[in-house]
């Protein structure tokens, strides 16, 4: 599975530099296997944008492809809303943000700008498909800001962390 991630993406192809790469990491749950690679660039003011994700996925037999699909590209932009902006904070004992409208969820200008799904073909049974593409996407984008940036991401989320 990492082996198509690679090959799909690119990312086996593509050189590090100018404040662009790729990254990659995998991971298994829901009976499911999802592996991702995310190209980021990082401009001089550290800015990031998310260009491109390719998410590979072994799901079972899949029943319907254009809804497994669409899940997976939501995985793309909530793992980018969670990775970039998203913080839980505790005051006297409780969480401050009331509700959804006080959590922040990127926007086009965060969210990433192509996400490409690959369904491996399998007879297996069906398998999970809304989260297992959130845990990869995480860390991919980690390494791919490591490798554009030579800095690692060691605590979530990233608008904590200077990356110029």
């Amino acid at each position: 599975m990492v082996a198509v991630a690679a090959e799909r993406s690119g990312w086996a192809h593509t050189k590090p530099g100018q404040g662009r790469a790729l990254g990659l990491a995998a991971h298994r749950s829901f009976l499911g296997s999802v592996a991702a690679v995310v190209d980021v660039e990082v401009d001089t003011q550290g800015q990031v944008r998310i260009p491109r994700v390719d998410l590979v996925v072994d799901a079972g037999r899949v029943l319907y492809p254009e809804r497994v699909q669409a899940q997976c590209a939501g995985a793309a932009v909530f793992a980018a809303s969670v990775a970039l902006m998203g913080e839980i904070t505790a005051a006297k004992g409780q969480i401050p943000p009331s509700n959804y409208h006080d959590d922040p969820v990127a926007r086009l200008t965060e969210a990433p700008y192509e996400t490409h799904v690959h369904l491996l073909p399998s007879h297996d049974v069906p398998a999970g498909v809304g989260e297992p593409g959130v845990p990869p996407t995480i860390p991919a984008l980690c390494n791919a800001l490591f490798a554009a940036t030579g800095k690692r991401m060691r605590q979530l989320p990233m608008k904590n962390t200077k990356l110029t």
